[in-house]
């Protein structure tokens, strides 16, 4: 399985805090979850952060994120890293009152997301008038 290694996303520092694992997987395609705190790094009236995790799989790294296209050639071990990522991410970063959010883009992916992250606390919900998964840490 591939590894999850935490890197500070710098590219962005002076406007909000981020986060990204990246990896290669055994199709030589670059894997990418980022973890990005919401709203230029402020908080909620709470003062707790709110977190939106993004995941892709590219052939090619410039390249990005590409909306709705399906490039992942490694099946699930890539969709388990990511899952092993977010994992890593809400024990070593993440403290009570925390909020996780999970978006897609079709039916197909929110179907995935839903099923794969579902024993790790996401449930269905809205934020910000959206449809997607939520996760609150204790």
């Amino acid at each position: 399985m591939y590894e999850c290694n935490l890197e500070r996303d710098r590219k962005y520092e002076d406007y909000f805090e981020c986060y990204a694992y990246n990896a290669k997987n055994n199709a030589g395609q670059a894997m990418c979850v980022g973890i990005n705190a919401i709203g230029g790094g402020f908080y909620d009236c709470t003062n707790n952060i709110v977190w939106s995790i993004e995941f892709y799989v590219a052939s090619k790294k410039k390249r990005g994120f590409e909306p709705l296209k399906q490039t992942g050639k490694d099946g699930i071990k890539t969709l388990i890293w990511a899952k092993n990522c977010i994992k890593d991410f809400i024990e070593k970063k993440c403290k009570s009152g925390d909020l996780f959010i999970v978006c897609w883009e079709d039916v197909k992916r929110k179907r995935v997301y839903a099923y794969g992250l579902k024993d790790l606390g996401f449930q269905f919900g809205t934020y910000e008038k959206k449809p997607c998964l939520l996760k609150k840490i204790n």
